[in-house]
């Protein structure tokens, strides 16, 4: 593995004391970049200190591998949008398998619907003059007067 600098994880309230023959504790937290991937990495944490002679150190304290991996949430949603994925995918493929069985299927014939005969009379000559007959009174239009 290649050794890079990826993140920095500098604390941003450096220069705390301790005096000689004390020791004293550091507790910083720090979170990885969320868009690094999860996989091992090289993980170095070291600490940079002053004597009282101005005289400047540095101690490695952690030098490891170190392996991210995905918080069990982001697994679950991403399962969950995949889930939600694939039954879209399947829906449109159904939708369109059944459009594409309409179209090149064999056009089926229609029977042809019986045509009512015109009534010239008889039976039906109580619909003259009506709407249903097309007669001159009934037919909607207005006549104009002059």
């Amino acid at each position: 593995m290649d050794y890079q600098y990826i993140q920095n994880f500098s604390d941003l309230t450096p220069f705390s004391e301790i005096k000689e023959g004390d020791q004293g504790t550091l507790y910083y937290r720090f979170f990885p970049d969320p868009q690094l991937e999860p996989r091992e990495y090289m993980l170095t944490l070291t600490v940079d200190y002053v004597d009282a002679d101005k005289e400047e150190f540095q101690t490695v304290y952690f030098n490891q591998t170190v392996e991210l991996i995905e918080s069990q949430s982001s697994q679950d949603s991403r399962a969950w949008f995949g889930r939600c994925l694939l039954l879209v995918l399947v829906a449109g493929l159904g939708f369109g398998g059944q459009l594409l069985t309409k179209r090149f299927a064999g056009k089926k014939s229609k029977a042809p619907t019986p045509v009512a005969p015109k009534a010239t009379g008889g039976a039906n000559e109580w619909l003259q003059d009506t709407m249903i007959a097309g007669g001159a009174r009934g037919s909607g239009k207005k006549s104009k007067k002059a």
